[in-house]
């Protein structure tokens, strides 16, 4: 193996990529600037995030999972889901918009797999979860390791050390995945790449699995000023905020405000709620929800309601 520390990332669906270390710049293929994220955990081995969202028929996510191949990785998702929209074009078929589950991996390779470096490892572009059917149905996603021996034409043609018994699952997974060939001297060569695989229960995977929604478990009212509400001033303001696997509220933003001056109490207050987060299949997931905040004068009480 290559020796050198740091990670290189790719989104795929979003097409970035850059690199993951601290000391490095990363851009887009325009040349914008990205924001770095640090890879949490161990640098010297890959490790990668799938974001599995499922969007209804006018084009509103209505939910938005997150499998990683390690603890940590909350941070990262949560930079991540800054960007997020919560409403894009509905998806057709037959010319008609239909519900949609769409599969996002966000991948950290080491530096030295880098595909412009003369010398470097094989990289890993695209993962996918790995439906293992001896699964029982409401197992937890597990992380495994084994090593893909990838050909100089990116395709894996085999699996070493993998767990016991699961080697032809491991395999049959790596070659549906996108890889980019080791390289020597500046050539496409073979190599091995220590890779972790997701495996999952195959109902883990299916849009239509039992769903329960978020719930409000704490909230505080907003700050209201006394002197706005001594000089009759209110107004109603929209908050929108992805709620975490973890209860949290992420990406908080005015969506809509009769009065600007009451957005930051708002924003504030929103930031303090906690929530039981909802869940599909069992598994905690990412959900958009937005909080209406009214500030009335004429009440003693001021609050937020979904």
């Amino acid at each position: 193996m290559i020796g050198g520390r740091g990670i290189r990332w790719f989104f795929a669906g979003l097409l970035l990529a850059g690199s993951m270390a601290p000391a490095w710049s990363a851009r887009k293929a325009d040349g914008k600037q990205l924001k770095l994220y640090t890879k949490p955990g161990s640098p010297d081995q890959i490790g990668y995030i799938i974001f599995e969202s499922f969007w209804d028929p006018a084009g509103n996510c209505v939910g938005i999972r997150q499998f990683d191949t390690e603890p940590g990785f909350g941070q990262v998702a949560a930079k991540v889901a800054e960007k997020w929209e919560h409403r894009r074009p509905p998806v057709m078929r037959a010319g008609r918009p239909v519900s949609a589950r769409m599969v996002e991996p966000l991948v950290f390779n080491l530096p030295n797999s880098s595909p412009f470096d003369p010398f470097s490892n094989p990289h890993l572009f695209v993962p996918s979860l790995v439906e293992d059917p001896q699964r029982a149905p409401d197992a937890p996603p597990a992380v495994v390791w084994a090593e893909v021996e990838v050909n100089v034409k990116g395709q894996a043609v085999g699996v070493r050390n993998a767990p016991a018994g699961q080697g032809e699952l491991l395999l049959a997974a790596a070659k549906s995945w996108r890889f980019m060939p080791a390289r020597d001297n500046s050539e496409p060569a073979a190599g091995v790449l220590k890779t972790p695989f997701i495996l999952v229960s195959p109902t883990t995977g299916s849009p239509g699995e039992a769903y329960t929604g978020p719930e409000v478990l704490h909230q505080e009212p907003p700050e209201y000023s006394p002197r706005l509400r001594e000089q009759g001033i209110g107004g109603v303001v929209v908050i929108g905020l992805w709620i975490s696997p973890e209860g949290r509220p992420v990406a908080v933003r005015v969506q809509q405000s009769e009065n600007k001056k009451f957005n930051k109490p708002a924003m504030e207050a929103a930031r303090k709620c906690r929530f039981q987060p909802a869940r599909r299949g069992g598994l905690p997931e990412w959900t958009y929800v937005e909080l209406e905040f009214s500030f009335d004068p004429a009440s003693r009480e001021t609050g937020g309601r979904r």
